[in-house]
């Protein structure tokens, strides 16, 4: 299964995620893809940041239950990557275990929702597509390189659609878990009294969690 929703993983760990500060520079990379005034890269949030808070402990042990599989599927599916993030590994661990929670987080979604796997893989074709378009832009003539960048900023129009539609999708989600926590506070709130009761009889007995 792990390897049907692998695809998307090109963008959680493609090279315009991984590079520039903080990825993995002086390693081939070109450098981070343009990204509109948002996070480089795959979307909102891809990369790993200095100013990121870790992830919570708990995540961070499930996640690396899964790093033999997860390392497994990367090598498969692109070679190159694969080796990348076994020297961001060496060089920084703590920053190659963000890679992995942001990928297992980006698997996850894919597989909850397909739309979004189909939108990154979208993101990671067209970004490609630029930077294959970028090379050799200077050796071209004066013409050529007229209508190169014409047709680059029609391609960089259509990525920037995409990637402002994944962040549109991702504030929907936000939004939708809100609604879903304010529900849970609300039903709380009526069950105030029957949650404190039965806290207390619990407490009395073993160690709870209110």
């Amino acid at each position: 299964m792990l390897r049907n929703t692998l695809l998307i993983l090109s963008l959680a760990l493609g090279p315009s995620a991984l590079a520039g500060p903080g990825g993995f520079e002086g390693v081939g990379d070109r450098g981070p893809a343009p990204h509109f005034g948002g996070p480089p890269g795959g979307g909102p949030g891809s990369g790993p940041r200095g100013d990121m808070p870790p992830p919570p402990p708990h995540v961070v042990a499930e996640v690396m239950s899964r790093e033999a599989e997860i390392l497994a599927g990367i090598a498969e599916s692109d070679p190159d990557q694969h080796a990348r993030l076994l020297q961001l590994k060496e060089r920084d661990h703590q920053r190659y275990v963000m890679h992995l929670v942001r990928v297992a987080r980006n698997v996850d979604r894919g597989r909850r929702d397909p739309a979004a796997a189909e939108r990154m893989r979208a993101i990671e074709a067209s970004t490609r597509e630029l930077n294959e378009l970028a090379r050799g832009f200077d050796a071209l003539s004066t013409q050529e390189q007229k209508a190169r960048r014409a047709e680059m900023e029609t391609k960089a129009a259509e990525l920037f659609e995409l990637k402002q539609e994944e962040r549109r999708a991702r504030v929907e989600e936000m939004r939708a878990r809100i609604d879903g926590l304010s529900s849970e506070i609300d039903q709380r709130e009526k069950d105030r009294d029957d949650i404190v009761e039965e806290y207390v009889d619990q407490l009395v007995t073993q160690p709870v969690d209110l």
